[in-house]
């Protein structure tokens, strides 16, 4: 009756239901990789992606899978990779040698005109060549970056080069700019820039 409604042959639907009895080969090949896929990921400490998984895989084990499948495999027991933290020096003074200067800001990144209150902050760019550091000055009125500088090293000539860019694009006062930062030195010295820094 099912045959003559589906139009297929009884030969046809009998040798169907006769390939789905046997187990899929394939499948039963990737099962039995499924323990290698979670040793080789345990023994990367979780940070082993597809890329690197399938040449794991191959080098020790002699294991031939596409990415796609170590995808679906990985996916199947629950494993993602992580990436490892970036190692990056963040802190280059001693807690001894740390001067504070007191926030005039008060968390008030706000401002009535360009020029009146500026922020600034570093963060790091990780490259083929290592780290790179990136300083910012941003006008608090505009809230646009005023100036910027670049460089491998987070010494005081990072961010003197940034307040120097800022102060050469926007108009800065002598003794009424603030400048606030979260550095955990006070590198930038009034008489560098006639900056009332914070």
């Amino acid at each position: 009756m099912m045959c003559k409604l589906l139009e297929v042959r009884r030969s046809g639907f009998y040798d169907y239901l006769h390939r789905l009895s046997k187990a899929d080969p394939r499948q039963k090949f990737i099962e039995s990789c499924k323990p290698f896929v979670r040793a080789v990921f345990s023994g990367s400490k979780g940070t082993y992606g597809t890329r690197r998984m399938k040449k794991a895989l191959l080098g020790e084990h002699q294991i031939l899978l596409s990415r796609r499948t170590i995808s679906a495999v990985m996916a199947e027991l629950g494993l993602y990779a992580k990436s490892p933290k970036a190692k990056c020096k963040t802190t280059i003074t001693s807690a001894s040698k740390v001067r504070y200067a007191p926030d005039l800001l008060r968390r008030n990144f706000s401002a009535t005109y360009p020029g009146e209150s500026l922020v600034g902050d570093i963060t790091y760019i990780r490259t083929k060549g290592g780290f790179l550091y990136l300083a910012t000055v941003i006008d608090c009125f505009s809230k646009a970056v005023a100036g910027w500088a670049i460089d491998d090293n987070m010494e005081t000539s990072l961010i003197t080069s940034a307040l120097q860019m800022a102060q050469a694009r926007i108009t800065v006062t002598p003794g009424e700019t603030l400048f606030h930062s979260d550095y955990a030195e006070v590198f930038i010295m009034p008489r560098i820039l006639r900056l009332a820094c914070m």
